[in-house]
């Protein structure tokens, strides 16, 4: 956070090399293959902390130096006709090299402008903690990560409509969600979900398409944040992600 209670803008210096390739045969398809690494200065990440208003919440701020290295794989396969398989993966090794200090009259300062409420400001500038200490991985980066689907194509007449059903699965692993030295609940456990979804394109000819889905069918429990500040205020809260839910959707192209 500058003086101006403003982030400012960050830079990155990126390297990449790769190969997209495609490819026919009895099971055609297309992978795509690269490795990268990330050189980041004045890095925005965010900082948390108590509002009166709201509770813990969260501000943006510049945390200084961190670098990226990863390698990414996304492919398909045509299995055959009407069934296909696309495969994503992700691996990335992070760091915070270098923690700028924040100065907690600026975030006095930007929280009070921000809400109109000095004892807002007076609250976040005893509260706030960063998101990552140096040495720490970089927040929500997951070490590793990955996307399976498979969709199958029903064998209908065009003049139906176009139908498919599918299946996700999604991986997401641990991942630093607040600093290290904030809180003792910093890095959030991996978890698996499980999504399902059948689409009618064009219903009877029509203009209205219509899908059914399922989302976190197995009703997977996991956690998508933690404020990060029990070391400064004995208190932590957490959010968890979405339970089993199902629904539709009905849509009318003009």
């Amino acid at each position: 956070m500058s003086s101006t209670g403003h982030p400012n803008c960050r830079r990155t210096d990126t390297y990449e090399i790769g190969a997209k390739t495609t490819f026919g045969g009895p099971v055609p398809g297309r992978v795509n293959i690269a490795v990268f690494h990330n050189d980041l200065k004045d890095m925005q990440l965010q900082i948390g902390y108590n509002s009166a208003s709201s509770g813990p919440t969260t501000g943006i701020v510049n945390a200084g130096e961190a670098e990226i290295n990863g390698f990414e794989v996304e492919a398909y396969f045509q299995l055959f006709e009407p069934l296909s398989l696309s495969i994503s993966y992700s691996q990335l090794d992070t760091e915070l090299l270098k923690q700028s200090d924040v100065d907690p009259a600026d975030v006095e300062r930007a929280v009070t402008e921000a809400s109109g409420n000095p004892l807002s400001g007076q609250i976040a500038a005893s509260t706030f903690v960063p998101i990552a200490a140096e040495g720490d991985e970089l927040p929500y980066a997951p070490e590793s990560s990955w996307v399976a689907t498979l969709k199958y194509q029903l064998p209908v007449s065009a003049d139906i409509g176009l139908m498919d059903v599918g299946v996700t699965y999604t991986y997401t692993g641990e991942q630093r969600a607040a600093a290290s030295n904030s809180t003792p609940h910093d890095v959030l456990p991996d978890y698996n979900l499980l999504n399902v979804n059948a689409s009618w394109l064009g219903v009877l000819g029509s203009n209205f398409d219509l899908t059914l889905f399922g989302t976190n069918i197995l009703d997977e429990q996991y956690l998508t944040y933690v404020s990060g500040t029990y070391v400064a205020t004995g208190i932590e809260s957490r959010q968890v992600g979405f339970p089993k839910m199902y629904g539709a959707r009905l849509r009318y192209s003009f």
